[in-house]
């Protein structure tokens, strides 16, 4: 699932598609992957022996990782246990609080970050364009040799 889903965001970003002119590309790979996705979901629960569904079985198990967290009170249990607790809460709060709109609002630039650290050999700094090198460079004529 994740592997699916790094691919699917990997795709959004790096081909720009919620920009409006591709917002219908964008929607056509939601609505494949998540058509895959639910796919899969389904399957799981066809095929579970033990369980009637995958959200049952992963309360349990989550009940059963907190409980055992607690009652054996092992160091790197206890840590995992908080670490999930503040990534949950985390997640939570920039899923809610965040602006849909973190899009470089300069349309020269949009789709074109990749391109402009391989002209600049990898620096952050913009490739000045030929006309600022020619100003500042003010070539002189050589005259020609005699010979």
């Amino acid at each position: 699932f994740c592997f699916i889903l790094g691919v699917a965001t990997r795709a959004f970003i790096e081909f720009d598609l919620m920009l409006p002119q591709r917002r219908t590309f964008g929607l056509a790979l939601f609505f494949v992957v998540t058509s895959l996705l639910c796919n899969m979901i389904s399957y799981v629960n066809d095929t579970l022996y033990c369980w009637d569904n995958v959200i049952e079985m992963t309360v349990y198990v989550a009940q059963l990782v907190i409980s055992e967290s607690l009652r054996e009170r092992h160091p790197m249990q206890l840590v995992s246990l908080v670490c999930a607790v503040f990534g949950i809460f985390f997640m939570s709060k920039a899923l809610l609080t965040t602006s849909a709109d973190v899009t470089d609002n300069n349309p020269s630039t949009v789709g074109n970050h990749h391109l402009d650290s391989k002209k600049n050999n990898g620096s952050s700094a913009p490739a000045p364009k030929l006309m600022d090198v020619e100003k500042k460079g003010k070539s002189k004529k050589k005259k020609p040799k005699k010979s």
